[in-house]
């Protein structure tokens, strides 16, 4: 009988360590509050999308527009609704956005100017200097001297030149 009492003894006491332990598992899956953990990343994750969602529209409808162009809208409709003044994230993009417009247009004043076009060469009107820089091999015939009368009239057929003429005023050209 004693050593059937000294067994179940043992065994009560492996029975309550084994109970601590779970006790202590438990303890810890309560600590960690799992319910409150995936509400909040399922909120997280819902929240990002619908963001997303509700800027798509905008994002398309600013696409093309130019950074320069973007960055003035945003200034200036943060700068009339003093949004950048709620909170000190806000008032911190607000002045990299300012400092980021000023570089922009420092750049702008300190960046060489484009050179302008060359002139067109002598007895070259505008269209064929442009035709001709553009690599095509086509030779056009210079434009009609100017004259009181209308000579672009549709109805005039025999105004158009020659082809001896065209061939002779590409061969002067030339």
């Amino acid at each position: 009988l004693e050593h059937i009492m000294a067994n179940l003894i043992q065994v009560n006491k492996e029975m309550e360590e084994r109970l601590d332990k779970h006790g202590a598992r438990l303890y810890t899956l309560e600590q960690l509050d799992i319910p409150q953990q995936v509400s909040k990343a399922i909120s997280e994750v819902v929240t990002d999308a619908v963001d997303w969602a509700i800027q798509a529209p905008l994002r398309n409808r600013f696409r093309e527009l130019p950074k320069a162009d973007m960055k003035e809208i945003l200034h200036q409709r943060m700068w009339e609704t003093e949004s950048y003044k709620s909170h000190e994230d806000h008032m911190q993009l607000f002045k990299s956005l300012e400092k980021s417009m000023n570089r922009d247009h420092s750049e702008e004043l300190t960046s060489p100017p484009h050179p302008p076009p060359p002139p067109p060469l002598a007895g070259q009107s505008r269209a064929s200097g442009a035709l001709g820089a553009s690599g095509s091999s086509q030779v056009l015939p210079p434009p009609p001297p100017p004259s009181s009368t209308n000579q672009e009239s549709p109805s005039k057929g025999s105004d158009a030149p020659s082809s001896s003429k065209t061939v002779a005023s590409a061969e002067y050209q030339a």
